[in-house]
């Protein structure tokens, strides 16, 4: 005979697959860099957090069905999670990269303005003297 699910433990695995679904949009924010839609799907998934663990805070079986029922599907979802924190830690020194490039390129640009700026500075010095 196989023991029927809890109402809480059902509650939660239905949390967790909203949460999997909002760990997929983040994955797709982070390949296309919208940082805002990350935002929100880090806020909704923090309310979601809350109520696990206010929930498993209520139960004093809450161990066990974490053990027996929840465990395996919990990991899942960190290893997601820890593949998110990977692909955004990425994508964050790529953007870093970009933004040290445009900085190298501001400061080129300004040695050349600076360059050309004393050239032209002493041409008009010499022209006058």
């Amino acid at each position: 005979m196989r023991l029927m699910k809890p109402d809480w433990v059902l509650r939660i695995e239905a949390w967790l697959s909203e949460w999997e679904t909002h760990t997929m949009g983040e994955e797709n924010a982070i390949q296309s860099q919208d940082w805002q839609k990350l935002s929100y799907l880090h806020a909704s998934k923090e309310v979601l957090m809350q109520s696990i663990q206010a929930t498993l805070d209520k139960k004093e079986d809450a161990e066990a069905g974490l053990e027996k029922w929840l465990a395996p599907r919990m990991a899942d979802l960190f290893a997601m999670e820890k593949k998110n924190a990977e692909l955004l830690a990425i994508k964050q020194n790529y953007a870093k990269g970009e933004i040290d490039k445009s900085r190298s390129s501001g400061r080129q640009l300004n040695k050349i303005k600076s360059a050309y700026t004393t050239d032209k500075e002493s041409v008009m010095l010499t022209s006058y003297s």
